[in-house]
């Protein structure tokens, strides 16, 4: 998943990840595989700002990515910037992620929360993804 999400975007600023077995920071931008570091326990984990990120002709507001082992993370900052074509852009762009990922879920939580999705968001995303897939029979 981050293989594709950085097919389309690029890094932003100049972050560092932290590597384990030698114990110093390394610029991301230095890394090809800093999402396979991760899963293979050599960096602790993997985060940072997505510049350029666009969806058909609709540039996506600042988000940011956290990857894990296991988990893949977005992060956002909600104000005006996100009108309803970035927000249908944003859910295209996840769309396009979960297709090659059968066990991936699509969810919205409050920082620190991720074990309480909010009911709203995972209602509309729940109400896109069948609109999705009845287009695509």
């Amino acid at each position: 998943m981050y293989r594709n999400v950085m097919s389309q975007a690029e890094i932003l600023d100049d972050p560092m990840a932290w590597t384990i077995p030698e114990e110093h920071g390394i610029p991301l931008k230095q890394l090809n595989n800093a999402a396979e570091l991760v899963v293979e326990g050599k960096i602790l984990s993997l985060s940072h700002g997505l510049a350029d990120l666009k969806i058909r002709d609709v540039t996506l507001p600042q988000l940011n990515i956290w990857v894990q082992p296991g988990a893949v993370s977005f992060d956002y900052r909600m104000g005006p910037e996100w009108g309803p074509n970035e927000v249908e852009a944003l859910f295209e762009f996840l769309w396009g992620l979960v297709q090659n990922i059968p066990t991936a879920k699509v969810f919205r939580a409050e920082e620190g929360c991720y074990f309480e999705p909010t009911e709203e968001f995972t209602r509309v995303w729940n109400e896109y993804a069948g609109l999705r897939r009845q287009r695509e029979v």
